[in-house]
């Protein structure tokens, strides 16, 4: 198989996937409380994103504040507070 006969071949598969959840949800209504939930989760994973791009901009200021030798240490800081954060 060729790589452009495998990349048909698993956007196929795909595509049926997602035709057949696609049928599984449309098939039933969501309630008022199911639709509030997902919004909720929605809402949540924006907040989150939104936070860590704050700390992309943090960054960026405190980088502007500090002498030139100092600019890796306050990115790596950052850095290190992001990922204790995403835990």
């Amino acid at each position: 198989m060729n790589t452009s006969s495998k990349s048909k071949f698993w956007s196929t598969i795909l595509g049926f996937g997602v035709l057949l959840s696609a049928g599984s949800l449309l098939a039933q209504e969501p309630t008022a409380a199911e639709v509030q939930n997902h919004a909720n989760y929605l809402w949540t994973l924006i907040a989150a994103f939104m936070v860590f791009f704050m700390q992309a901009g943090f960054a960026m200021v405190e980088a502007g504040f500090t002498r030139a030798k100092n600019v890796v240490n306050i990115l790596l800081k950052n850095l290190m507070d992001m990922s204790a954060g995403a835990l």
